[in-house]
């Protein structure tokens, strides 16, 4: 089984944990949005943001489908790590290190906590994951009103 990892930042860019996924479960979302460009977006113009996207997808989705070792995505956090969301969401990853901890959790150890902000049309929420110790490890945004 392979993997691919990346770092998750805080808001002090320091590297709070590091998330680990199987290769095969980044393939199956990038599959998805490749299905989703084709359907919906296949006549945008070639430097449309959207269509900027799909060869970004394209190029890490063969990186991943050609890849004999495990892959780090540490310096592209960023545009890896917002795909990695779906995976999250249902807790399909494969562990998450804790850099203060010094330890790797999976996802039935993970503490996920629900997180709201604001109020009627200015609102957002989503979860925070933690691990035993209450340390910082993963957050994403569910909704926004």
């Amino acid at each position: 089984m392979l993997y691919y990892t990346f770092d998750v930042k805080n808001n002090s860019s320091e590297i709070v944990s590091k998330i680990k996924i199987e290769t095969e479960k980044l393939i199956e979302v990038y599959d998805d949005e490749i299905k989703s460009y084709h359907k919906y977006c296949k006549k945008l113009p070639d430097d449309a943001p959207r269509h900027i996207e799909y060869q970004n997808i394209n190029c890490l989705r063969k990186l991943l489908s050609e890849a004999k070792t495990d892959i780090d995505f540490a310096e592209k956090n960023d545009y890896v790590q917002s795909f990695s969301i779906k995976i999250m969401i249902r807790k399909d990853f494969h562990s998450i290190f804790c850099k203060k901890c010094s330890q790797e959790y999976s996802p039935e150890e993970i503490i996920y906590e629900t997180w709201s902000q604001g109020e009627s049309l200015f609102a957002s929420g989503g979860k925070t994951l933690s691990c035993k110790n209450n340390h910082f490890l993963f957050g994403y945004m569910e909704w926004n009103s």
